[in-house]
C-alpha cells in the first residue's frame, strides 16, 4: 500500500528579530515607502498567525496566500482573533496604506486623508495605552513617527498570537445518521410502510 506523504508547514514564521530589517528599512524610507513596505510587512504576518491555526496543505491547494489584505484582516476578526478595536486599527493602517498607493495627491502624512485616519487609529484603546506607556503624545513627534510607533505595536501584537487549532463544536451529526439509518429500515421492513411514513 502507498504511504500517504505527511505534509509540513512550509512557511516560515517570522520571529522579531526577522522584522528588525524591514523595521530599519520603513524607517528611513519616504512616507509612500514607508505606509505600503509597513502594510507589506503586517500583512506577513497575518498571514502567519491565520496558517498558524490551519491544517497544512500542499501549495497548489495553498490558496490563502493569493487573498488580499483586507479579507484577511476581516477573516482574523471573525474568527475571533483579534478584538473590534484590534481590527479598527489595521483597517485605518491598511487604509493609510492604500491612500498613499493610490491616491497621487497623498505625499505625506500630514495629508488631510491621512491625518484623519491617524486621529482615529490613536482614538482607539490599545493604541491609546501604548502611547501612554511610552508618553508618546507628550514628545511633539511627527505623523510618520507616531505612525512606526503604531506599526511597531501591532508587530509585537501579532507575533504574540499563537494559535492552535480552532475550537469547532459539531452537531451530533452520529446520533441523526444513526436515527436516519434506523428510520429507513423500518420504513423498508414489509407490512410496516403504512404505519411509517412520516419522517
Amino acid at each position: 500500500m502507498k504511504k500517504t506523504k505527511k505534509l509540513k508547514r512550509t512557511y516560515k514564521k517570522f520571529r522579531f528579530s526577522d522584522c528588525l530589517a524591514y523595521l530599519f528599512e520603513i524607517w528611513k524610507s519616504p512616507p509612500r515607502a514607508c505606509a505600503v513596505v509597513s502594510m507589506a510587512l503586517l500583512d506577513k504576518l497575518l498571514l502567519d498567525v491565520l496558517k498558524s491555526g490551519l491544517v497544512p496543505v500542499s501549495k497548489s491547494q495553498d490558496t490563502l496566500s493569493a487573498i488580499s489584505v483586507d479579507a484577511k484582516i476581516n477573516l482574523i476578526y471573525r474568527l475571533g482573533i483579534i478584538d473590534k478595536d484590534h481590527y479598527k486599527v489595521f483597517c485605518h493602517v491598511n487604509g493609510i496604506r492604500n491612500a498613499f498607493a493610490h491616491e497621487v495627491e497623498v505625499s505625506t502624512f500630514d495629508h488631510e486623508l491621512v491625518r484623519y485616519k491617524m486621529e482615529k487609529i490613536k482614538s482607539l484603546s490599545p493604541i491609546k495605552k501604548w502611547f501612554e506607556i511610552f508618553e508618546f503624545e507628550n514628545a511633539r513627534r511627527t505623523l510618520k513617527e507616531e505612525f512606526k510607533a503604531i506599526v511597531q505595536y501591532l508587530i509585537r501584537f501579532l507575533l504574540t498570537i499563537d494559535v492552535k487549532g480552532i475550537e469547532v463544536k459539531h452537531g451530533d451529526v452520529y446520533s441523526f445518521l444513526n436515527w436516519v439509518e434506523n428510520r429507513q429500515q423500518t420504513i423498508t421492513t414489509p407490512g410496516s410502510v403504512k404505519n411509517n411514513r412520516k419522517v
